[in-house]
């Protein structure tokens, strides 16, 4: 049975839509990597896996997402949060090829929570925090 990585092919999901990767200008993570590959004040994506529901008999999983959207103002996160929040309203299904090669289906990314508008004290930057679920298949596509 193939597994796939649910965190690693909703990032890919996210770096694969050009409008979003452009406004953050490709800086989409698992974890900021402000103060190393990525400069302070610019715009950048983080995805935190935040539980989700196991599906026991099928092959595919829904996960939680923590999204951190980073701007240099309040104005540029909020930006990039309305880019997720127009990703969400999209039905049209994705495949993304994860870490291990192999292909995932991602058919679901839907906004779970209101945006919170918040700072982060350490990196002296402005973020926006909401909450998504995403849903994938792990069968492998022929």
């Amino acid at each position: 049975m193939i597994q796939i990585d649910p965190l690693d092919a909703v990032i890919q999901y996210l770096k694969a839509n050009s409008t979003l990767s452009e406004l953050v200008d490709g800086q989409i993570a698992a974890k900021h990597r402000y103060g190393k590959a990525w400069e302070r004040g610019s715009a950048g994506l983080v995805a935190k896996l935040d539980g989700g529901i196991p599906h026991l008999y099928v092959p595919m999983q829904t996960v939680r997402l923590e999204m951190q959207c980073y701007g240099d103002s309040s104005v540029e996160a909020m930006d990039i949060w309305r880019q997720l929040v127009t990703m969400s309203r999209e039905d049209e299904r994705q495949a993304v090829t994860v870490a291990n090669g192999e292909q995932a289906l991602v058919y679901q990314f839907i906004q779970e929570s209101g945006p919170s508008l918040l700072y982060n004290q350490d990196l002296e930057m402005d973020f926006v925090m909401v909450f998504f679920r995403a849903s994938m298949c792990e069968l492998k596509l022929v």
